[in-house]
C-alpha cells in the first residue's frame, strides 16, 4: 500500500533578499583567505573547496545512515532504494508526482524528493535514518533544488517558467523570486569559492548566467549558441576553484570558464549529450557523463584532457554520484536501471532494475559539512 503524504503548502510571504556585491578572482589563491559569503562556512584545506568532503569524512549526524542509493522513479512516482553493498533494492517508497531528483538539505539532516509534474509540483521530505517518506511541500514548481552557501535559502529551479524561486528552508515560506529573461529551461547551478557569484545553466537558450549570490544582480551571461547547438546542463566548480565546468549537451563536451564567472576560457570535447560531471575524492578526476554516448569521460583536473572513457551497456546514461569512499560511480540509465561503476578500473560491478523513467540517483550518506544541493554537491 502507498504511503499517504501529508501536505504542507508552502506560504507566500515575499521577502526581500539580502543586498551587496562580490565575486572572486581567478589566480591562484589559498582558499582560506577568500573573503566569504557572509554565514558561509570556512574551508578546511588551502586548496580544494571539497577539503571537507573527502573519503568518509562524515558529519557525525550521517554516519550510521544506511548506504543505500535512492533511485526518482519519474513515470510510478516512487524513489527506489538499493543496498549498496548489493545493488539489490531493499525498499520503495512514495517519491511524489513526477519525482526527478533526490536532493540532500543544506544540514544533510533531509532528503527532499523533487517531484516535478507540472500540474502538482512539491517536494517529498524523506528521513535518511530510517528512509521513511513524510511531508509533501507544495511549490509551484520545481526541476531541482539547490541551496545557499550560508543556508538561508532553499532555490527551486523554476524551468518552465526561466527562473529561481526562493524559500525558507525550515518553514518553506516563499522569500522571493527572480525572473531570468531568456533562460529558457533553467536547469543547474554552483557557486564560486568564495560563494558570492552562482552560475546558472540555461539549457534551452545555450547560454549560462552569473549572479551575485545575495544581491542577486546579474553580473555576465554567456550565449554559447554560435560555437554549436548549445545546451548547457550540470555546473561544477572545480575542487581548486578556478574554474567552472560546464556540461554542454548539444556542444558535446564541458565548457570552461574562470572561477568567477569573468571569462570563457576554453571547451573540452567529452562526447555526444555531455550532461553531468563529479569529482573524483581525491580531487585529481572529473567524471563526465556523456548522455547520448552512454559512456563516461574521465578527465584530468590538472590538465583537462581525457585520461580514460567508460562504456556502459545501456541506451543513455544520466544522473548519479560518487560513494563515500570514492571507489564506485553510480548513475541511472536509460534502461531502467542503475549501474555502479567501479572508478579505478571502469569496470561495471552492479546493475540494478529499477521503477521506469529513473533519470537520477543519489548515493547516500556521503563525506561533507553542508549540501548546496542537486544529487550531492556537498562541501
Amino acid at each position: 500500500m502507498r504511503t499517504q503524504l501529508k501536505r504542507l503548502a508552502a506560504a507566500g510571504s515575499a521577502g526581500a533578499l539580502l543586498a551587496a556585491a562580490g565575486c572572486g578572482g581567478n589566480d591562484p589563491v589559498d582558499l582560506r583567505a577568500y573573503e566569504l559569503l557572509p554565514g558561509m562556512p570556512e574551508y578546511l584545506t588551502s586548496d580544494n573547496v571539497y577539503g571537507g568532503a573527502g573519503p568518509e569524512m562524515f558529519a557525525e549526524h550521517v554516519r550510521d545512515h544506511p548506504a543505500v542509493v535512492y533511485a526518482a522513479s519519474y513515470r510510478d512516482d516512487e524513489v527506489y532504494i538499493i543496498d549498496q553493498a548489493t545493488g539489490e533494492v531493499v525498499d520503495i517508497v512514495p517519491g511524489g508526482p513526477g519525482p526527478r531528483y533526490i536532493v540532500p538539505g543544506y544540514d544533510l539532516s533531509t532528503l527532499y524528493v523533487a517531484a516535478s509534474d507540472p500540474t502538482d509540483s512539491g517536494l517529498v521530505v524523506i528521513d535518511p535514518a530510517n528512509n521513511s517518506p513524510a511531508d509533501f511541500v507544495d511549490l509551484p514548481e520545481i526541476s531541482n533544488l539547490y541551496f545557499a552557501p550560508d543556508g538561508t535559502y532553499a532555490i527551486a529551479v523554476a524551468e518552465t517558467a526561466g527562473g529561481l524561486d526562493f524559500y525558507h528552508p525550515n518553514s518553506w515560506q516563499h522569500a522571493g523570486s527572480l525572473d531570468l529573461p531568456g533562460c529558457h529551461g533553467a536547469s543547474h547551478l554552483d557557486y564560486s569559492a568564495d560563494g558570492r557569484t552562482m552560475l546558472v545553466s540555461c539549457a534551452g537558450a545555450g547560454k549560462v548566467v552569473a549572479l551575485a549570490t545575495d544581491s542577486l544582480d546579474q553580473l555576465a551571461e554567456f550565449d554559447f549558441t554560435e560555437q554549436d547547438a548549445s545546451s548547457p546542463q550540470d555546473v561544477r566548480l572545480t575542487p581548486d576553484g578556478q574554474y567552472f565546468l560546464v556540461a554542454d549537451a548539444g556542444a558535446g563536451g564541458v565548457q570552461l570558464l574562470a572561477g568567477d564567472a569573468s571569462t570563457v576560457s576554453g571547451f573540452v570535447a567529452t562526447g555526444e549529450g555531455a550532461h553531468a560531471i563529479y569529482f573524483s575524492r581525491d580531487a585529481q578526476h572529473a567524471y563526465v557523463v556523456n548522455r547520448d554516448e552512454a559512456n563516461v569521460t574521465v578527465l584530468d583536473l590538472g590538465s583537462f584532457s581525457a585520461v580514460a572513457e567508460w562504456p556502459v551497456p545501456t541506451s543513455t546514461l544520466d544522473l548519479g554520484g560518487v560513494n563515500a569512499d570514492g571507489t564506485l560511480l553510480w548513475l541511472a540509465g536509460g534502461d531502467d536501471e542503475v549501474y555502479a561503476i567501479d572508478t579505478d578500473s571502469g569496470e561495471l560491478r552492479t546493475r540494478t532494475t529499477v521503477g521506469p523513467g529513473t533519470y537520477s540517483v543519489t548515493v547516500w550518506p556521503q563525506p561533507g559539512r553542508y549540501s548546496l544541493g542537486h544529487t550531492g554537491s556537498l562541501r
